[in-house]
């Protein structure tokens, strides 16, 4: 008996230990310049209320705080993460009668709080209050807490935004969401045979979207559907069919991937993906040339079996050794692999891009003062580099940010379509880098002479538009990856930054990240990162969320 209280007095000892002192975690929280011991204080804050079951009554002094324009974007996650644990009556009657005006930032701290409080009143007012919002990142929020709180309610708001189809950004999501309300319910069935129909809606982000969904079934009977949808013309849909029929492998679809990769021009995202899958499904190294793969299937197809290895995940090395036997090199951004022929670089040039860079380029010439360069040097030699090294016929595009956001041209061109930079912009594209061939030879020579001048000269004006760019200023990285991601085209965003985000529309990582993952939902844009003297957080989600590499020079 005697032990038994000893081991109970040791646990409440070692939980009011844990728990801190209120008093003093308040103190901390409100006038520690220490952003850490601030967020730790807070992490406090709530623990302790939780094992005493009062987190109501100090939800509404957190929420003062967290909704104050001043709290660090990092403090106010924390406390918002923190408060997102309470999942009490009181907390969630606070929160909800705290929802509707106010600046964005408040209404989204709101939201990550209210992530624990499934309430019905609560799911009610973010329902009719912000789900209708004017900013589409906390209506995408507001979505995405519905969802979580399994809001059936909710279901005829989504399928009014889905039917009226205005709200352009939302709708990807919005069939994202109700397919997450019904799936493993009742009125799946309907649903299902509705987003069968909605692959061929007028839009493509429903399109996708749709497609994406039915991708997520362990239902191998929707061949047909994704074999049609991996001959496209739109890239992300044959990169979602891609997917499914990597898990979903049979004799009659590897031979639909064979005939596709024809399809797909070297050195493209999508052409060294499906050399990556075909490998894996068939234990092949016959790298990423269609001719070997049409006369091996042609030999093969009636005794072939899968092997045991098809059905397991992917590696990143499977992917790499899928090109062996290839003529094509992948062009290198700061060791960065750039499998793409539709790329955009997004590089920093605010004022910290003129410190010293540790990490300097082998190959980079060495400055006569002997001096280590500055980091923007540095991601101009790489730029000018890469824009020399990119496979004949790819269309990039370069985007600069300080405090504002430049771009080298309004959007990615077919270099045949005699695109021309500058002020005014460019002419727009033709009909995409795959182009019929021309029927005489005589006549597609000339094509080939015309398209290779006009290639050098835009790889000269990239240098040129290289050279002229100077540091200074802030870092609006938010604004400049919403430019990138404004073009069709692009299959594969470049980020090249060494600060956290400081100017522009939105200054929150985590804001920022949901934002990305958002636009990211149906378009399958890779996005690899660089990080420039600090290995910044922000970036490494970026690279994660989309299945693209991270680099960390100093």
């Amino acid at each position: 008996m005697l032990a038994r209280l000893a081991c109970l007095l040791s646990l409440l000892w070692f939980v009011c230990l844990c728990a801190g002192d209120p008093a003093e975690d308040w103190k901390t929280l409100r006038d520690s310049k220490d952003l850490a011991a601030r967020i730790e204080a807070a992490k406090s804050l709530v623990a302790g209320a939780q094992q005493r079951g009062e987190c109501g009554k100090l939800a509404g002094d957190l929420a003062d705080l967290g909704t104050k324009f001043t709290t660090p974007p990092q403090l106010r996650e924390a406390i918002a993460g923190a408060l997102a644990g309470c999942q009490d009556a009181l907390t969630a009657k606070e929160l909800a009668r705290r929802i509707g005006p106010g600046q964005e930032h408040e209404k989204l701290f709101l939201l990550h709080a209210s992530r624990g409080c499934v309430d019905e009143l609560l799911d009610r007012a973010v329902r009719e209050r912000l789900l209708p919002d004017r900013s589409a990142s906390v209506r995408a929020a507001a979505l995405e807490l519905l969802v979580k709180h399994a809001s059936r309610a909710s279901l005829p708001a989504l399928e009014g935004i889905l039917r009226e189809g205005r709200d352009a950004e939302m709708l990807a999501p919005v069939v994202r969401g109700i397919s997450e309300l019904r799936r493993g319910t009742p009125e799946w069935g309907a649903w299902d045979t509705r987003l069968v129909e909605l692959t061929s809606h007028k839009a493509s982000a429903v399109r996708n979207a749709a497609l994406a969904e039915l991708a997520r079934d362990a239902d191998g009977s929707r061949e047909e559907l994704f074999l049609a949808a991996l001959s496209s013309p739109d890239w992300s849909a044959r990169a979602i069919a891609l997917d499914w029929m990597a898990s979903h492998f049979t004799k009659r679809g590897l031979g639909a991937l064979i005939a596709q990769l024809a399809h797909e021009p070297d050195g493209s995202r999508l052409r060294a993906d499906l050399a990556s899958v075909l490998q894996h499904l068939t234990a092949m190294p016959l790298g990423d040339d269609p001719q070997r793969w049409a006369e091996w299937w042609k030999n093969s197809a009636s005794s072939f079996e899968f092997p045991a290895s098809a059905g397991g995940a992917r590696s990143s090395e499977r992917k790499r050794d899928a090109r062996a036997g290839s003529t094509y090199i992948a062009a290198k951004f700061y060791g960065v692999e750039i499998e793409s022929q539709r790329v955009i670089f997004v590089i920093d040039i605010s004022g910290s891009m003129q410190q010293p860079l540790v990490d300097v380029p082998k190959d980079m010439p060495a400055a006569g003062t002997g001096e280590k360069p500055a980091r923007i040097e540095a991601a101009k030699f790489e730029l000018a580099k890469i824009v020399q090294d990119l496979a004949p016929g790819s269309i990039f595009n370069i985007i600069s940010f300080n405090d504002g956001v430049d771009a080298w041209l309004e959007h990615l061109v077919d270099f045949g379509g005699a695109a021309k930079s500058g002020a005014g912009g460019v002419a727009g594209p033709r009909s995409g880098p795959e182009r019929a061939p021309p029927r005489e030879e005589k006549a597609a020579a000339r094509e080939r002479e015309r398209d290779a001048k006009a290639e050098a000269e835009m790889r000269a004006q990239a240098k040129t538009y290289i050279e002229r760019l100077g540091a200074k200023g802030g870092t609006n990285l938010y604004d400049a990856l919403e430019t990138a991601f404004e073009d069709p085209l692009v299959d594969t965003i470049v980020v090249l930054s060494d600060g956290q985000p400081s100017a522009g529309k939105e200054t929150d990582p985590a804001i920022i990240r949901a934002d990305v993952q958002r636009w990211n939902q149906v378009r399958r844009i890779r996005i690899h990162t660089v990080s420039v003297g600090t290995d910044f957080e922000i970036l490494r989600w970026l690279a994660k969320d989309s299945g693209g590499d991270h680099r960390w020079v100093r």
